[in-house]
């Protein structure tokens, strides 16, 4: 018997549509061969499911980071097959976007006086979505801004973890200050250009030179959030107290088995260089680079070596250089301490 369920978030405003989600019997282990049905969230947020009234389920959510609920919800459908409305407590839908918030304009505008134009209806509620989306992506983005310029602890890991999942991650004995300075330049830099790859590798720099012995691995990552623009919940056990812990997918991310390596330094701090063939072909020379290549340079002031092409100095860099780089060029590293 398939059931029609509809979710809603915390003020009661329909889920996006698009969301996939998986639902288990609750009380049994949240396996892949377990799993009793899937579905894909409609335009009224909801979606039917072949599972028995009147029983206990748990249904865990995929989509883009954001706009699906990070966490698994338990609930009942009701006994005599009805529709069952589902809140999730936790989660702010973004109910501002173009769908989702014309459908829930087109639900509540005085259907008397447009009944009879409901096209338009839709291309306008579409079109005031547009307008209201861009001004509560501002929005976010301000107070976002906000609360990490107030968070410490735990609470700037929190922050980085919702906003970048696991692009970059707290190195092991990394200061908040110095985080929060990695973040910012990874978030508030511009794009493509030479000068913001300078600038998340001095970010780098200044993180990996104020650890007190850097180490070439650091924290293992858990329950992180799936790189490829959703979350993919692959559960594999329940936790305790009730809870769950869920094993993550990370799709054509980082390995996140043994975690972000922070890289090391020697006891003199270099300068960065970043150039390509068209900002400094006699350097570009040195290192050989080619079309479609820039170089990230450690210069140290007590070596007077020849520049040399050397391996990524830490997995934590290279990934900051990889999401501000140009597509299509690929980053290459040197340094003049010698062989």
């Amino acid at each position: 018997m398939a059931v029609r369920i509809a979710f809603t978030d915390v003020d009661g405003c329909a889920l996006s549509p698009g969301i996939i989600l998986r639902v288990w019997q609750a009380g049994t282990p949240i396996l892949a061969s377990t799993l009793l049905a899937s579905a894909t969230t409609d335009v009224a947020g909801g979606c039917s499911l072949p599972i028995t009234p009147g029983q206990t389920y748990i249904a865990a959510f995929s989509g883009q980071p954001g706009r699906a609920p990070a966490l698994p919800i338990e609930f009942a459908p009701n006994a005599d097959g009805s529709m069952t409305t589902v809140p999730c407590p936790t989660f702010e839908s973004p109910s501002k976007d173009r769908n989702g918030w014309a459908h829930l304009q087109r639900r509540e505008w005085p259907h008397a006086r447009f009944a009879d134009a409901p096209a338009n209806v839709d291309l306008l509620a579409r079109w005031l979505g547009v307008a209201l989306t861009s001004i509560d992506l501002q929005t976010r983005i301000l107070l976002a801004s906000i609360r990490l310029g107030s968070c410490t602890g735990t609470q700037v890991d929190a922050w980085a973890r919702r906003y970048l999942g696991l692009y970059l991650i707290r190195f092991s004995g990394e200061l908040d200050p110095f985080f929060v300075t990695r973040i910012t330049a990874l978030i508030s830099s511009p794009r493509c250009t030479l000068a913001a790859i300078a600038l998340v590798a001095e970010a780098w720099l200044a993180s990996v030179g104020s650890l007190a012995a850097p180490t070439a691995s650091a924290q293992d990552i858990q329950g992180a959030q799936d790189i490829a623009g959703q979350q993919d919940f692959e559960p594999t056990a329940t936790g305790g107290s009730g809870g769950l812990d869920f094993a993550q997918d990370v799709l054509g991310a980082q390995d996140i088995q043994g975690g972000q390596d922070v890289g090391t330094l020697p006891d003199v701090v270099p300068t960065i260089l970043t150039f390509d063939l068209q900002s400094d072909p006699t350097r570009s020379a040195q290192v050989g680079l080619v079309a479609n290549q820039l170089c990230v340079e450690l210069v140290y002031a007590n070596r007077n070596n020849p520049a040399r092409v050397i391996g990524a100095p830490s997995g934590g860099l290279d990934d900051m250089v990889q999401l501000v780089k140009a597509g299509g060029y690929q980053p290459v590293y040197a340094d003049n301490r010698g062989a």
